[in-house]
């Protein structure tokens, strides 16, 4: 038996057509140019910049200790009205 004839027994062809419908590129184009790759290179400079603040007082801390978010990966970092998503 064909998976096709699975799924249109369970009634599920509609929501597959749903998944494969339009897309809306002016709102993807509007939230693509909100996202920035953060790297490595990123994260050291962020590190540094904020080191740099207060020499005396910051060197050492870590990542956490300065407010800065932890850095695990290369990630998309995006940000919506101010906040970050």
């Amino acid at each position: 038996m064909p998976s096709s004839d699975i799924f249109q027994d369970q009634g599920w062809l509609g929501y597959f057509d749903f998944l494969n419908g339009p897309v809306y590129t002016e709102l993807v184009k509007d939230f693509w140019k909100k996202c920035d790759i953060f790297t490595q290179e990123n994260a050291d400079r962020e590190y540094e910049n904020k080191v740099v603040e207060d020499l005396e007082n910051n060197r050492g801390k870590s990542r956490i200790e300065l407010g800065l978010r932890e850095f695990t990966e290369t990630e998309i970092r995006s940000g919506c009205t101010g906040y970050e998503v």
